[in-house]
């Protein structure tokens, strides 16, 4: 089996994680708003509600805007992350949206979470899906000891 083409694909902000936080504050300041029709008059617990769901949504967006940018890179025998980590174990896929990937990052330091979009780069996004999905690694079984199909 041949190796996953090298490839560097950009990585920064993406939208579809926006959205998603949007369109989950958005539900919270409705919820927090058909509770407070229901009730004669506020209390200090929609004032609570109303204060941590400020709160959520400025930390939520301020970590967003804080998203890493740089590339990920993978050379064909190991991955690395300028701008997200110094070192990367491996790259795991966790949700594929064919034209949005989430990729967790194994690094010394943890794990690290990244969306990446095809936008960014389209001519480049065959080439590192190849290579995501390609199966490397010492803990692989090699290609012949795979049963073969009885017919």
């Amino acid at each position: 089996m041949q190796h996953a083409p090298s490839v560097t694909y950009p990585v920064g902000r993406a939208r579809l994680p926006a959205l998603l936080l949007v369109g989950v504050w958005l539900l919270g300041a409705a919820v927090l708003l058909l509770w407070s029709a229901q009730v004669d008059s506020m209390s200090w617990r929609q004032g609570l509600c109303a204060v941590v769901l400020a709160t959520a949504g400025a930390v939520a967006a301020l970590d967003w805007r804080a998203s890493p940018g740089g590339a990920l890179v993978w050379d064909g025998d190991v991955w690395s992350c300028a701008g997200v980590a110094d070192e990367v174990q491996g790259v795991a896929v966790s949700v594929d949206l064919q034209g949005c990937l989430l990729l967790c990052l194994r690094t010394p330091q943890g794990r690290r979470w990244l969306w990446l979009e095809r936008r960014r780069s389209p001519r480049l996004w065959d080439d590192l899906r190849r290579a995501v999905f390609s199966r490397t690694g010492p803990d692989l079984p090699p290609a012949a000891a795979t049963p073969a199909a009885k017919t």
